[in-house]
Protein backbone atom coordinates (compact mmCIF):
# COMPACT_ATOMS: atom_id res chain seq x y z
CA UNK A 1 0.00 0.00 0.00
CA UNK A 2 1.45 3.42 -1.16
CA UNK A 3 0.81 6.66 0.90
CA UNK A 4 1.81 10.26 -0.06
CA UNK A 5 2.80 12.88 1.78
CA UNK A 6 2.23 16.40 0.08
CA UNK A 7 3.78 18.98 2.35
CA UNK A 8 2.50 22.69 1.18
CA UNK A 9 5.75 25.33 1.66
CA UNK A 10 5.66 29.06 1.72
CA UNK A 11 8.35 30.73 3.55
CA UNK A 12 8.96 30.74 7.29
CA UNK A 13 12.49 28.95 6.54
CA UNK A 14 13.52 28.57 10.01
CA UNK A 15 10.31 27.04 11.32
CA UNK A 16 10.57 24.89 7.95
CA UNK A 17 13.73 23.61 8.79
CA UNK A 18 12.94 21.96 11.49
CA UNK A 19 9.41 21.01 11.18
CA UNK A 20 10.13 19.26 7.67
CA UNK A 21 12.83 16.80 8.33
CA UNK A 22 11.69 15.54 11.78
CA UNK A 23 8.15 14.45 9.44
CA UNK A 24 10.94 13.13 7.04
CA UNK A 25 12.22 11.21 9.96
CA UNK A 26 9.12 9.87 11.38
CA UNK A 27 7.38 8.38 8.02
CA UNK A 28 8.75 5.29 7.71
CA UNK A 29 5.88 2.78 8.25
CA UNK A 30 5.94 -0.71 8.07
CA UNK A 31 3.79 -2.44 5.35
CA UNK A 32 3.72 1.10 3.70
CA UNK A 33 5.60 2.47 1.15
CA UNK A 34 5.52 6.17 2.07
CA UNK A 35 6.74 9.28 0.15
CA UNK A 36 6.84 12.53 0.65
CA UNK A 37 6.16 15.34 -2.21
CA UNK A 38 7.54 18.92 -1.06
CA UNK A 39 5.75 21.63 -3.00
CA UNK A 40 7.04 24.74 -3.14
CA UNK A 41 4.62 27.85 -3.41
CA UNK A 42 7.45 30.45 -4.47
CA UNK A 43 9.35 31.01 -1.63
CA UNK A 44 12.48 32.33 -2.15
CA UNK A 45 15.74 31.72 -3.48
CA UNK A 46 17.19 30.32 0.00
CA UNK A 47 14.63 28.13 1.01
CA UNK A 48 14.35 26.57 -2.67
CA UNK A 49 17.84 26.46 -2.43
CA UNK A 50 17.88 23.94 0.81
CA UNK A 51 14.75 22.00 -0.42
CA UNK A 52 16.64 21.00 -3.99
CA UNK A 53 19.57 19.64 -1.93
CA UNK A 54 17.51 17.64 0.67
CA UNK A 55 15.14 16.14 -2.31
CA UNK A 56 18.61 15.16 -3.74
CA UNK A 57 19.67 13.49 -0.44
CA UNK A 58 16.47 11.68 -0.15
CA UNK A 59 15.06 8.93 -2.21
CA UNK A 60 11.44 9.22 -0.68
CA UNK A 61 11.38 12.89 -1.19
CA UNK A 62 10.07 14.11 -4.38
CA UNK A 63 10.33 18.33 -4.90
CA UNK A 64 7.67 20.65 -7.16
CA UNK A 65 9.12 23.90 -7.51
CA UNK A 66 6.09 26.32 -8.56
CA UNK A 67 7.16 29.59 -10.47
CA UNK A 68 4.14 31.37 -8.96
CA UNK A 69 2.29 31.56 -5.44
CA UNK A 70 -0.89 29.59 -6.44
CA UNK A 71 -2.30 29.02 -3.30
CA UNK A 72 -1.98 25.54 -0.90
CA UNK A 73 -5.28 24.21 -2.60
CA UNK A 74 -4.35 24.74 -5.78
CA UNK A 75 -0.60 23.47 -5.11
CA UNK A 76 -1.81 20.73 -3.21
CA UNK A 77 -4.25 19.99 -6.41
CA UNK A 78 -1.42 20.25 -8.99
CA UNK A 79 0.75 17.85 -6.77
CA UNK A 80 -1.40 15.03 -6.47
CA UNK A 81 -1.87 15.02 -10.08
CA UNK A 82 1.18 14.97 -10.91
CA UNK A 83 2.28 12.03 -8.25
CA UNK A 84 -0.98 10.62 -8.09
CA UNK A 85 0.09 6.53 -7.49
CA UNK A 86 -1.35 6.21 -3.79
CA UNK A 87 -3.21 4.84 -2.24
CA UNK A 88 -3.58 7.00 0.45
CA UNK A 89 -3.48 11.11 0.97
CA UNK A 90 -2.06 12.83 3.50
CA UNK A 91 -1.58 16.33 3.81
CA UNK A 92 1.46 17.57 6.69
CA UNK A 93 1.64 21.28 6.73
CA UNK A 94 5.27 22.48 6.57
CA UNK A 95 4.95 23.79 10.28
CA UNK A 96 4.09 19.97 11.86
CA UNK A 97 6.29 17.81 13.73
CA UNK A 98 5.01 14.46 14.37
CA UNK A 99 6.34 12.62 17.29
CA UNK A 100 5.39 9.23 16.42
CA UNK A 101 7.45 7.02 14.14
CA UNK A 102 5.34 5.45 12.13
CA UNK A 103 2.19 8.02 11.79
CA UNK A 104 1.32 7.42 8.19
CA UNK A 105 0.92 3.85 8.86
CA UNK A 106 -1.57 4.61 11.97
CA UNK A 107 -2.90 6.96 9.96
CA UNK A 108 -4.05 4.22 7.12
CA UNK A 109 -4.52 1.67 9.93
CA UNK A 110 -6.89 3.33 12.10
CA UNK A 111 -8.31 4.73 8.67
CA UNK A 112 -8.86 0.78 7.49
CA UNK A 113 -10.29 0.07 11.11
CA UNK A 114 -12.90 2.65 11.15
CA UNK A 115 -16.25 1.71 9.32
CA UNK A 116 -16.57 4.88 7.03
CA UNK A 117 -13.82 6.92 7.88
CA UNK A 118 -13.41 9.67 5.53
CA UNK A 119 -10.68 12.13 7.21
CA UNK A 120 -8.28 10.65 9.97
CA UNK A 121 -6.38 13.37 11.95
CA UNK A 122 -3.54 12.93 14.03
CA UNK A 123 -3.82 15.01 17.39
CA UNK A 124 -1.88 17.89 18.46
CA UNK A 125 0.21 18.46 21.38
CA UNK A 126 -1.64 20.80 23.85
CA UNK A 127 -0.20 24.80 23.17
CA UNK A 128 -0.53 26.15 19.50
CA UNK A 129 -3.62 24.18 18.28
CA UNK A 130 -5.74 21.98 20.68
CA UNK A 131 -8.17 19.71 18.99
CA UNK A 132 -11.60 20.30 18.88
CA UNK A 133 -13.62 18.20 21.30
CA UNK A 134 -15.38 15.47 19.86
CA UNK A 135 -19.24 13.92 20.09
CA UNK A 136 -18.42 10.71 19.40
CA UNK A 137 -15.51 7.61 19.77
CA UNK A 138 -14.75 4.56 18.39
CA UNK A 139 -11.97 1.97 20.05
CA UNK A 140 -9.92 0.73 17.22
CA UNK A 141 -7.38 -2.33 17.32
CA UNK A 142 -5.19 -2.28 14.74
CA UNK A 143 -1.49 -3.91 14.35
CA UNK A 144 -0.03 -0.91 15.99
CA UNK A 145 -1.67 -1.08 19.28
CA UNK A 146 -5.08 0.62 20.44
CA UNK A 147 -6.30 3.71 19.54
CA UNK A 148 -9.20 5.91 20.16
CA UNK A 149 -10.90 7.23 17.09
CA UNK A 150 -12.71 10.73 18.15
CA UNK A 151 -14.98 11.86 15.77
CA UNK A 152 -18.40 13.44 14.88
CA UNK A 153 -17.04 17.50 15.70
CA UNK A 154 -14.92 20.64 13.75
CA UNK A 155 -11.36 19.09 13.35
CA UNK A 156 -8.28 21.25 13.59
CA UNK A 157 -6.50 20.23 10.22
CA UNK A 158 -2.51 20.88 9.34
CA UNK A 159 -2.01 16.41 9.40
CA UNK A 160 -4.48 14.12 8.04
CA UNK A 161 -4.79 11.24 6.15
CA UNK A 162 -8.08 9.89 3.47
CA UNK A 163 -8.52 7.36 0.84
CA UNK A 164 -7.28 7.96 -2.78
CA UNK A 165 -11.16 7.72 -3.79
CA UNK A 166 -12.26 9.93 -1.23
CA UNK A 167 -9.44 12.60 -2.23
CA UNK A 168 -10.54 11.82 -6.13
CA UNK A 169 -14.23 12.42 -4.87
CA UNK A 170 -13.96 15.64 -2.55
CA UNK A 171 -9.94 17.15 -3.44
CA UNK A 172 -9.51 20.92 -2.30
CA UNK A 173 -12.31 22.48 -3.17
CA UNK A 174 -11.21 26.15 -1.24
CA UNK A 175 -9.23 28.95 -3.59
CA UNK A 176 -7.63 30.34 -0.29
CA UNK A 177 -4.07 30.34 0.19
CA UNK A 178 -4.98 30.04 3.98
CA UNK A 179 -7.70 29.32 6.54
CA UNK A 180 -10.54 27.28 4.94
CA UNK A 181 -8.86 24.92 2.66
CA UNK A 182 -8.93 22.03 5.05
CA UNK A 183 -12.06 22.99 6.97
CA UNK A 184 -14.15 22.89 3.84
CA UNK A 185 -12.71 19.27 3.25
CA UNK A 186 -13.81 18.39 6.10
CA UNK A 187 -16.94 19.68 6.21
CA UNK A 188 -17.39 18.19 2.26
CA UNK A 189 -16.27 14.82 3.64
CA UNK A 190 -19.08 15.14 6.47
CA UNK A 191 -21.80 16.36 5.11
CA UNK A 192 -21.77 15.22 1.13
CA UNK A 193 -19.89 11.77 1.57
CA UNK A 194 -21.16 11.18 5.28
CA UNK A 195 -18.52 10.15 6.30
CA UNK A 196 -16.51 9.88 9.83
CA UNK A 197 -13.92 13.00 10.32
CA UNK A 198 -11.81 12.71 13.20
CA UNK A 199 -8.36 12.53 14.91
CA UNK A 200 -6.75 9.78 16.68
CA UNK A 201 -6.31 10.68 20.28
CA UNK A 202 -2.17 10.22 21.49
CA UNK A 203 -0.62 10.54 18.15
CA UNK A 204 0.69 13.52 18.55
CA UNK A 205 2.29 16.26 16.59
CA UNK A 206 3.75 19.47 17.42
CA UNK A 207 2.04 22.33 15.32
CA UNK A 208 5.49 24.75 15.62
CA UNK A 209 4.70 28.19 17.12
CA UNK A 210 6.46 31.18 15.59
CA UNK A 211 4.06 34.32 15.48
CA UNK A 212 6.99 35.88 17.37
CA UNK A 213 9.69 35.26 14.66
CA UNK A 214 7.21 35.99 11.91
CA UNK A 215 5.29 38.65 13.39
CA UNK A 216 4.41 40.05 9.76
CA UNK A 217 3.80 36.75 7.72
CA UNK A 218 1.43 35.88 10.75
CA UNK A 219 -0.45 39.25 10.67
CA UNK A 220 -1.09 38.89 7.11
CA UNK A 221 -2.28 35.66 7.31
CA UNK A 222 -4.75 36.74 10.12
CA UNK A 223 -6.01 39.67 7.71
CA UNK A 224 -6.28 36.89 4.48
CA UNK A 225 -8.63 34.60 7.31
CA UNK A 226 -10.69 37.49 8.21
CA UNK A 227 -11.31 38.35 4.41
CA UNK A 228 -12.67 34.70 3.83
CA UNK A 229 -14.64 34.52 7.07
CA UNK A 230 -16.62 37.11 4.86
CA UNK A 231 -16.05 36.55 1.41
CA UNK A 232 -16.43 32.61 2.15
CA UNK A 233 -13.52 30.41 1.31
CA UNK A 234 -14.60 29.08 -2.11
CA UNK A 235 -13.87 32.79 -3.28
CA UNK A 236 -11.74 33.50 -5.91
CA UNK A 237 -7.76 34.01 -4.76
CA UNK A 238 -7.49 37.85 -5.75
CA UNK A 239 -10.85 38.88 -3.75
CA UNK A 240 -9.49 37.02 -0.75
CA UNK A 241 -6.05 38.84 -1.02
CA UNK A 242 -4.03 35.31 -1.83
CA UNK A 243 -2.95 36.08 -5.55
CA UNK A 244 0.02 37.66 -4.12
CA UNK A 245 0.76 35.96 -1.46
CA UNK A 246 2.97 37.70 1.44
CA UNK A 247 5.95 39.19 -0.39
Amino acid sequence: MKINVFVPVYHREETVRVAVPVMLETMKSDGYEVKAILVDNRSDKSMRSWLVELAEQRDDVELILLSSNYGKADAINRASRSFNDFDYFINCDSDIAPQKHGWPGILAQCFEASDRAGMVSTDYVQGNSPMPKQPEEELLEVDSGKWKFLYGGQVAGGCFLTSRSVWEDVGYRASGVYGGVDGVFRQSVAESLRRKCGYVEGLFVEHMDDRKENEDYHAWKMKVQSVIREKGPLARADILGNQKGFF
